[in-house]
């Protein structure tokens, strides 16, 4: 849970409370639209359920104050990175969201239909 945390520091450069493995996901290149590039890749993702917390900062009289999610400052993007947005589940496909395969869960799972264990989806993209 700690390199999940540490990870969304890292790339969003938010604070999360890491709940449970929802997915597992293979991505092997050779298998996929980007094989001429990607042939030799092979990546495990593990998607956890995440609550992103408010930021903490201080008013005027020094006091403690939450706010809303607001700029994201990553403290270590990935090079190739080019920004943060959060989208709404509902409008995922009018998005370049990778990978399509998972869409369908993820919409169950704002509806609460979720699956109850971690759910391992294969090689997809």
């Amino acid at each position: 849970m700690e390199a999940v945390r540490h990870e969304v520091r890292e790339e969003v450069g938010r604070e999360v409370e890491v709940g449970e493995l929802l997915f597992v996901r293979e991505y092997i290149g050779r298998n996929h639209e980007f094989a001429a590039t990607d042939a030799g890749v092979h990546v495990v993702d593990h998607v956890f359920r995440c609550t992103l917390l408010p930021e903490r900062s201080r008013n005027r009289a020094g006091a403690k104050v939450e706010e809303p999610p607001a700029a994201f400052r990553p403290v270590d993007a990935d090079p190739d990175q080019v920004g943060v947005e959060w989208l709404p589940v509902e409008a995922l496909d009018e998005y370049p969201f990778r990978p399509r395969a998972l869409q369908e869960q993820l919409r169950a799972l704002a509806r609460g239909d979720g699956p109850l264990t971690p759910l391992y989806v294969g090689d997809v993209n």
